[in-house]
């Protein structure tokens, strides 16, 4: 298994403190040094009127920066022989129970070929429209019909890699990557996750893709409209795979 971690070149005590997790559980990475765009509005895998029509604003440089690094980590996994990819972030914070619950959630799809599947988020849940599947390591893996944000742990299979950079492809970069990666997988509805996320976070802001800052009221209200604009889609195609899985 490809294990792949995202993490700016300047933020060494993340990298020490990365360092220092995988070596306590006994485990080893590959550092993926976190692409920083020179160019923003005007790079080619944005549509940047896209962004700024379901958004109210401009991306951030950081946002476009961490969907870049996700979607070269895919790459990179594409380009080996490994069938399955763990990317993460450099926020996480594994505990004793995180690579044991990650080893039998891999067994237990090998044993369970009819499971099909592209994508496992390990670092968040999301309590509606989901069917649970199996009872790994007092957890319970289901179907999240409606993904998870957050991309801090992810775990892959060679078809969803593809299959998520055939969609950036197509429509290029134009949500911030959690909001793409989980509007593809309720259209597909081939999204799985944790009741309780064997991956934690440490709960510090992102380096790569700082939050945009206070917003004012009137702001706010605007980008009630805009929010409801993305999310209807996504709720739609995850009540209906809901209604056939």
């Amino acid at each position: 298994m490809l294990t792949l971690a995202i993490n700016l070149e300047r933020s060494t005590d993340r990298r020490a403190a990365l360092e220092a997790q995988f070596d306590r559980v006994g485990r080893t990475f590959q550092r993926f040094p976190a692409i920083e765009p020179l160019e923003v509005e005007t790079h080619p895998g944005l549509d940047a009127r896209r962004f700024r029509s379901l958004h109210n604003r401009a991306i951030l440089k950081g946002e476009l920066g961490c969907a870049l690094s996700h979607k070269r980590c895919l790459e990179l996994f594409l380009d080996g022989s490994e069938s399955l990819c763990l990317v993460f972030e450099d926020d996480v914070r594994f505990d004793d129970s995180t690579f044991p619950t990650l080893d039998a959630t891999v067994e237990w799809l090998a044993a369970h070929p009819d499971v099909r599947w592209h994508c496992i988020n390990l670092s968040s849940a999301y309590r509606r429209r989901f069917r649970d599947l199996a009872e790994i390591n007092g957890r319970r893996l289901r179907r999240s019909w409606q993904f998870p944000l957050l991309t801090s742990a992810l775990l892959w299979n060679r078809e969803g890699a593809a299959a998520f950079l055939a969609h950036l492809e197509a429509t290029r970069i134009h949500t911030p990557v959690d909001n793409q990666l989980r509007a593809m997988l309720s259209r597909s509805g081939l999204g799985l996750s944790f009741d309780r996320p064997p991956v934690g976070l440490t709960h510090v802001e992102s380096v790569i893709a700082p939050g945009t800052g206070p917003r004012s009221h009137a702001t706010s209200l605007r980008n009630g409209w805009y929010d409801l604009r993305r999310r209807v889609p996504v709720y739609g195609w995850a009540l209906w795979n809901s209604f056939r899985g």
